[in-house]
């Protein structure tokens, strides 16, 4: 029987604290207020278009084989993580976060030439944009990974594994999210987050090889993509 967490409120361990110095904090906050703002103005201005899976134009676009319809799946996992770090700055291009949907992401970077520029991305119904988003000299702390680090091909066997633990029954909010410790989780972490209208769902966490640490049922409904 998979044992599930279920928390009243996502709960913080006591070292994310210690581990992030107080600088740190309000450059991740800092951080997460101006992508966000970045996010929900261009997710406004296409809402209603996006389709949840991907089209021909969008697999030739970040050179997915085959007939793949998700971004999480082999055949467009490595691909995305390929073509992201072709568009962005660095050799190899440090990381910050990704967020991968059905058939759009957004992720964002270091500026090697800048660290305390951060360089946010959105690739969606192909087209690729991207904006700076200033940050304070404390930036360069920040824990960040490259796109090798990611297990790609371990990707769609822990979605299908988040769904089977989360008992969720006709999954229609997919997505997930990967940093190297970002919000003060214990290094590189990747979530799994699914839900449906007839299950509230959660996340499960996975570590750099691919290996499930945790399962989160949430007490309220993941918001709709």
């Amino acid at each position: 029987m998979n044992h599930v967490d279920q928390p009243a409120q996502p709960r913080r361990p006591y070292f994310a604290a210690l581990a992030l110095s107080s600088v740190l904090v309000v450059a991740v906050v800092g951080l997460t207020v101006a992508v966000r703002g970045v996010v929900q103005s261009r997710s406004e201005a296409g809402e209603g278009i996006n389709d949840p899976t991907l089209s021909n134009t969008d697999r030739r676009m970040i050179g997915a084989r085959g007939d793949v319809e998700y971004l999480w799946e082999v055949g467009a996992a490595a691909e995305l993580g390929a073509y992201l770090e072709g568009q962005l700055p660095g050799t190899p291009t440090r990381f910050l976060e990704m967020n991968i949907y059905t058939d759009y992401a957004f992720a964002t970077s270091q500026d090697p030439a800048d660290p305390s520029v951060a360089v946010h991305a959105e690739w969606r119904r192909d087209e690729f944009t991207t904006a700076r988003v200033p940050l304070d000299s404390s930036a360069s702390q920040l824990p960040t990974f490259a796109a090798s680090d990611v297990p790609w091909s371990t990707l769609p066997g822990l979605m299908e594994e988040a769904v089977k633990r989360l008992n969720v029954t006709d999954a229609d909010v997919r997505y997930l999210q990967i940093d190297a410790g970002l919000y003060g989780t214990d290094g590189f972490t990747m979530r799994f987050y699914v839900s449906s209208a007839q299950s509230l769902g959660g996340y499960v966490i996975a570590n750099a090889k691919g290996v499930i640490t945790r399962v989160v049922a949430e007490t309220m409904r993941l918001g709709s993509t």
